[in-house]
């Protein structure tokens, strides 16, 4: 070295050159693994390029805290979660180097019962039958327990269960099952009840008279699963429903056979309909005649059915109600056979001659008297 003066000095320095390269750290681990499941990871692979590795150490859970182990380490993760595994190498010349891997850590496997049942869409009034197969299941299952009619409340049971829809809807079909570490798991079946359709029934009176109020009944109609919620009536044969309610009370203005029909309607809007003959009777004609010339007070004054008759029949008796009391005095069998009655004191009087026909059809007819 020489300064502006022209002087010189000499200095010597020692440099030393390290060409020592960092070891290479390779792990290898189980990226998905189970809680409380002994895993084991490895440094195969690891090397040093310009000597040896002479010391692993191994962070399994990434908090940064190493222990030293050889080129493997066991480790059991008690918790569920992701983790970071770390290793640490170090070669003989006190260099070192990382390597990372992740590690899934999921739970036990749940139990697992595969849920059948017998049908998933029935009609009312249907006993479904459903089944638990464990056979599917990972671990040991120790306990069933079913709600089949959806309402939430469970009950124990064994791997089968059944039960009865009464009513119509949506359901669904629950069952529980618990393992021997008590975890639990759920399965469903939806079931869809099908409405059945209510039965129209119409009970007719014992006689139908052309001309007589006729109450006809259908509050017999029933539903199966519910109730009935309306009645209506085609009376005249015509297919439109014209009348209303559980009874209805009509006039047939002549005889003959008709069809009614009766439609009910349940409470989900279901209908059915029932349709029967009726067969409506013409009631026998009364007729009578005083057959006495001039009616005297203490006189027998005699009588004749004479014009009765009926028009689908036969008359099968008649029955004389001299005073028109409502009391029957006398009773005869043929429109031939005369009857007599005698008053003991003059005036004007109204005989009740009523005819019965061989359907049990009664008619009346009043036979006016002047007795002398």
């Amino acid at each position: 070295m020489t300064d502006s003066r022209k002087n010189t000095s000499t200095a010597t320095a020692v440099v030393t050159v390290n060409n020592n390269r960092a070891p290479v750290a390779t792990i290898h681990i189980p990226s998905d693994v189970t809680v409380n499941q002994n895993v084991t990871a490895t440094a195969s692979g690891s090397y040093d390029p310009d000597g040896r590795i002479v010391r692993y150490d191994w962070d399994m859970n990434g908090d940064g805290d190493f222990g030293q182990d050889g080129a493997s380490h066991s480790y059991t993760y008690d918790r569920p979660g992701d983790y970071v595994a770390v290793l640490k190498v170090t070669d003989d010349d006190g260099n070192s180097s990382l390597a990372r891997a992740t590690v899934h850590v999921h739970d036990y496997a749940g139990p697992q019962s595969r849920l059948s049942c017998s049908g998933t869409d029935v009609a009312s009034g249907t006993t479904v039958y459903c089944d638990a197969d464990d056979s599917v299941s990972p671990t040991k299952i120790v306990k069933h327990e079913w709600d089949m009619n959806d309402d939430g409340a469970y009950s124990s049971g064994g791997t089968d269960s059944n039960y009865k829809f009464a009513s119509p809807g949506n359901y669904a079909v629950h069952l529980r099952v618990t393992d021997s570490k008590g975890r639990q798991s759920y399965s469903t079946v939806d079931v869809r009840v099908e409405d059945r359709a209510p039965v129209a029934s119409i009970t007719l009176p014992a006689k139908v008279v052309a001309g007589q109020p006729a109450t006809i009944d259908g509050s017999h109609s029933s539903d199966p699963d519910g109730s009935v919620a309306a009645w209506e009536w085609d009376l005249d044969g015509d297919g439109s429903f014209e009348r209303s309610g559980a009874s209805v009370t009509t006039t047939f203005a002549t005889p003959g056979t008709r069809t009614i029909a009766l439609r009910v309607t349940d409470d989900w809007g279901v209908t059915s309909v029932a349709s029967v003959p009726v067969k409506v009777l013409a009631p026998p004609v009364p007729a009578g005649v005083v057959t006495t010339a001039s009616p005297a007070a203490n006189v027998n004054v005699n009588f004749l059915p004479t014009g009765s008759s009926d028009p689908d029949g036969t008359i099968s008796k008649f029955q004389w109600d001299f005073n028109n009391d409502g009391a029957v005095d006398k009773t005869t069998f043929g429109v031939s056979t005369s009857t007599f009655w005698k008053w003991t004191v003059a005036g004007s009087y109204q005989v009740r001659l009523t005819v019965t026909d061989n359907d049990g059809v009664k008619a009346s007819v009043l036979i006016p008297v002047t007795v002398h």
